[in-house]
């Protein structure tokens, strides 16, 4: 498979879980064609979301799946399992099951959240036909060795949700293209919109290619991007700058 597309739901806070649920599936509605993958942001439903609201979500993404074929990633989601609470991120297929989850890895204590939640350990990858994906969080960005690791593994599409705020928005493009560039794999990047709790979140959700290229970026409102991509340009970009036969492993873990 050489052709390939995402689409991007870039959505905030609503004044109810099930307000929010709504509107989500409306918005995946009204993308024309379904993508090959649908992506979130990360806290779509709001950082206070409870377990049942998580639940409504996921069954909602699973629906529309099912019904309208391609896969999704949920965006991370306030998650209750095995006795601890974590930010999950939920994989589901083109037949609306959900198959993998990935548990927020990097958990920002600047904004309390390694007080709230319990950290992920490992990355997940997953297949869809004959793509390697993996999904990571926003903050998990700013760790460059976790999503050089990822791309090390064989991951060719990089799936970003995340909710960076104002302060941070300077930072948001540079990060992303620097991430697709160094990894030379497709990022995909949903960022949340609106206020919460005192923070107007920033938006601009972007795919952009193995060269550090915007391909397709949004404004800072709710809607929907849809980016069609070759997947052939990652073997183009490889070939042309072999980063990871040029790359010393053997000497990093000298580093002191």
């Amino acid at each position: 498979m050489n052709d390939f597309s995402v689409s991007l739901i870039q959505i905030g806070p609503s004044a109810s879980a099930t307000d929010g649920v709504n509107r989500m599936y409306e918005l995946a509605l009204s993308i024309p064609e379904p993508a090959d993958i649908m992506l979130l942001p990360e806290m779509w439903l709001g950082g206070d979301a409870a377990l049942d609201a998580s639940n409504r979500a996921l069954q909602a993404i699973s629906e529309f799946c099912g019904d309208q074929g391609g896969f999704a990633v949920s965006g991370g989601l306030p998650w209750d399992g095995e006795g601890q609470r974590t930010i999950r991120t939920w994989i589901t297929d083109d037949a609306g099951r959900p198959f993998m989850f990935y548990d927020k890895v990097h958990l920002s204590s600047k904004d309390g959240e390694n007080k709230i939640y319990s950290p992920g350990r490992y990355a997940r990858l997953w297949n869809t036909g004959e793509t390697l994906c993996a999904a990571i969080s926003g903050y998990d960005l700013m760790f460059p060795e976790f999503c050089r690791q990822i791309s090390a593994a064989g991951a060719r599409i990089l799936f970003v949700s995340a909710q960076w705020d104002e302060e941070l928005f300077t930072a948001w493009e540079p990060v992303l293209r620097a991430a697709a560039f160094t990894s030379q794999c497709y990022v995909a990047a949903c960022n949340r919109t609106g206020e919460s709790d005192g923070r107007r979140f920033c938006g601009n959700s972007a795919v952009v290619s193995p060269w550090g290229k915007i391909i397709g970026r949004m404004g800072t409102g709710e809607g929907t991007l849809k980016v069609e991509f070759k997947l052939s340009d990652i073997e183009r970009c490889k070939k042309s700058l072999p980063l990871e036969r040029d790359r010393r492993g053997d000497v990093y873990v000298t580093l002191r």
